[in-house]
């Protein structure tokens, strides 16, 4: 049985560090760090911030990220908290307390909607958890954001690629810096409202998951095709060779009656058969190909695609996947993928 408060929450991975967006707070202040244009990773692990540093520097816009569970509120946390010096003051949904500091220095926790009203105090916070696959672990970074409009759109976005799939699992995704306009109060004219521009939190996928999943949707909303007709029996043969050559069902011809018909009925003699010259079909071009526009154009003559931009999708996909040398050997992948879509080899692994 679980132990209440300590062991009956959900699952996660271990988190190493935090990816800030702003800097960090002013030593002789109290006030929170200047915004800044670029991720900041905080991280008292070494190696984890020597191979995040080799591989996006010190001021990364943008990092590839997978979520680590499926659903929008298990990767995104969001609470009203009021922090003090000491720690955590108390959290709550914005209307009803869930953990508040007691006189003992121990903390009181409410079912969600159940607690006292909130005393105020306290400023919105969003959680999102994150696996940096650059780190080749199964470790998590917390993003954490204190803009309201932060916290709206990465609910929107998670709720919005969660819709299309029914899991936030395996998508490879792109989390960016990006400049928005965003309404703020004005400091100088009480009650009114001025623009301002921030560096706000964007979530999309990557663009080769993108491709592939386009060509998937547009297959998905394809009709169905009609059923083929049944088979034809013996009885619907003996049928056809009585109507159009004159064949009785019990002239030995009759396949009800377990015998073999007669492909020649009317005794005309054979034809010599035709030579027919052997063709290639993969006809492809000695060493690589010209562009890659070449290779998809040749993969759709083979009919080992339907279309252009269903073999590009394919073709970045192999490409990021299997990391070719150079082209010859991005060549020679390619031939046996499309070789293996058509069923004249197997792909390898």
């Amino acid at each position: 049985m679980p132990i209440k408060h300590l062991t009956a929450k959900m699952g996660a991975f271990p988190t190493i560090g935090k990816l800030r967006k702003g800097a960090a707070r002013p030593t002789n202040g109290t006030g929170p760090g200047r915004d800044l244009e670029y991720f900041r990773l905080v991280t008292d692990d070494e190696h984890a911030a020597t191979a995040f540093r080799d591989h996006y520097g010190d001021r990364p816009a943008s990092v590839n990220i997978f979520l680590p569970f499926a659903t929008p509120d298990h990767v995104f946390t969001t609470w009203m908290e009021d922090w003090k010096a000491g720690g955590l003051v108390h959290r709550c949904d914005g209307e009803n307390v869930v953990v508040q500091l007691n006189q003992r220095g121990t903390y009181d926790r409410h079912p969600l909607g159940e607690g006292p009203p909130c005393p105020g105090g306290c400023t919105q916070v969003g959680r999102l958890a994150v696996v940096v696959p650059e780190l080749q672990r199964l470790v998590a970074l917390t993003v954490e954001t204190h803009s309201k409009h932060d916290i709206i759109a990465l609910t929107e976005q998670l709720r919005g690629y969660h819709a299309l799939r029914g899991s936030l699992l395996g998508i490879p995704f792109i989390l960016r810096r990006v400049q928005r306009q965003v309404s703020t109060p004005d400091p100088k004219a009480p009650g009114r409202r001025v623009r301002r521009v921030k560096w706000l939190l964007q979530l999309e996928p990557a663009p080769h998951w993108v491709a592939q999943q386009m060509i998937a949707m547009q297959a998905a909303a394809l009709p169905a095709l009609p059923s083929l007709p049944a088979p034809l029996t013996d009885r619907d043969l003996d049928r056809i060779n009585e109507d159009l050559f004159g064949i009785p069902p019990d002239n030995g011809h009759t396949g009800s009656a377990g015998g073999a018909y007669d492909l020649n009925p009317l005794n005309e003699p054979d034809a010599e058969p035709e030579e027919i010259e052997p063709v290639d079909p993969f006809p492809a071009p000695e060493g690589a190909f010209s562009s890659p526009a070449a290779a998809w154009d040749w993969a759709v003559n083979v009919a080992a695609f339907v279309n252009p931009e269903e073999a590009k999708a394919a073709y970045s996909e192999l490409r990021f996947q299997r990391k070719p040398a150079d082209a010859a050997a991005m060549r020679d992948l390619w031939v046996t993928l499309c070789q293996a879509r058509i069923g004249t080899v197997e792909m390898p692994a």
